[in-house]
């Protein structure tokens, strides 16, 4: 089997965005993680691989602060994991848990007309 590298990216939101969108429901998220022995990086961790963590606490709390957001802003909040060192690169912009937010972007409506002419391609350039 062959390796190579493939590009990702994301569309981050810092917690401290939503803790000043959601304060109650943010709050509530990290003391589920405390209660729960769990710090954000093995709770995104966990939700990454497996969709849900083993704290049924803290993915109701996180599901509860999810909806609020989706439902204010017509977006989707994620949890994600991405370990630079196991995955990544020492330049990548993200490590550990981060939240990122889905549903950014739509196309034009001159991009609509082309969408099946015109494919995104990703790739990673080494200096």
């Amino acid at each position: 089997m062959s390796m190579g590298c493939g590009a990702n990216y994301a569309e981050v939101i810092e917690g401290t965005t939503i803790l000043k969108m959601f304060p109650k429901l943010y709050q509530a998220f990290l003391d589920t993680l405390t209660n729960a022995n769990l710090t954000f990086d093995e709770f995104a961790r966990q939700c990454a691989w497996d969709e849900k963590s083993g704290s049924e606490e803290a993915n109701k709390a996180f599901d509860e602060l999810k909806s609020a957001f989706d439902k204010k802003t017509g977006l989707e909040l994620c949890i994600n994991y991405h370990d630079n060192e196991a995955q990544g690169d020492i330049y990548d912009e993200v490590n550990g848990g981060y939240f990122s937010v889905d549903g950014m972007y739509q196309l034009t409506p001159a991009g609509k007309k082309m969408r099946k002419k015109v494919e995104r391609k990703f790739f990673v350039t080494f200096s």
